[in-house]
């Protein structure tokens, strides 16, 4: 199992974290999730670098 933990200046032990098995097929409701929270945090990111 790999363990994920995304870090951010707001929140240096972690923003978002979690556990990941790579031996199972995830649910689509569990894709969707993580494809909104990747869109979430890539337009995060741009506003951030635009406001400077």
């Amino acid at each position: 199992m790999w363990y994920i933990n995304i870090h951010t200046e707001a929140n240096p032990p972690g923003e978002i974290r979690g556990q990941v098995n790579i031996n199972t097929i995830p649910e689509p409701f569990t894709l969707g999730l993580l494809g909104m929270a990747g869109v979430t945090f890539l337009g995060y990111q741009l506003r951030k670098k635009r406001l400077g």
